[in-house]
């Protein structure tokens, strides 16, 4: 398990903000630990237990989030103050980059991607985090290339309707 650490670490860096990703790194290995005894090699490998662990713990870390101020006020800032960003989305242009280069929309682009389905965020990821071709993403995810494109173009419309519905929620917020 221990050679798993650094891959992991890798993993769950880019599916959180950084500054959780530590945290949930030890969270997946004590759970491990404790539940070591389930682990059945015929089912899968080590890693994909693994996996399967951390996918857990990041869906309950952004479910957390609800009362996450960070993302409270990420979504706020591109709700009211945004359309042009909104519109940009809807129409499927690119955004301006100081929007994108944002540490608020990259807040609300780590939530709607949490929020995927698995087989979406590993080829999102692959493609735009690890910078591979589609020919090694193809292959990555065992997929012929038509596939892996096709699967990457619904991940996109995915993505974007995932932006889009954390964009429309304005949550609330009381003044002090």
């Amino acid at each position: 398990m221990a050679d798993c650490l650094d891959p992991m670490y890798r993993y769950v860096k880019t599916r959180v903000p950084a500054d959780a990703a530590d945290d949930l790194v030890q969270e997946i290995f004590v759970s491990a630990a404790g539940n070591a005894a389930r682990y059945d090699s015929n089912v899968g490998t080590v890693w994909m237990w693994l996996v399967g662990i951390a996918k857990r713990r990041i869906a309950d870390y952004y479910r957390g989030l609800g009362g996450d101020p960070l993302l409270k006020t990420a979504v706020r800032k591109f709700s009211l103050d945004s359309t042009a960003v909104r519109e940009s989305i809807a129409s499927g242009e690119a955004l301006p980059d100081e929007i994108c280069e944002s540490g608020e929309f990259r807040t609300i682009v780590r939530a709607a991607l949490s929020s995927l389905e698995p087989g979406y965020q590993d080829c999102l990821n692959h493609r735009y985090y690890d910078g591979l071709s589609m020919t090694d993403v193809a292959r990555k995810l065992d997929l012929s290339p038509s596939a892996a494109n096709s699967l990457l173009y619904r991940a996109r419309i995915r993505l974007r309707e995932a932006v889009e519905q954390l964009i429309g929620t304005v949550p609330e917020f009381q003044e002090d």
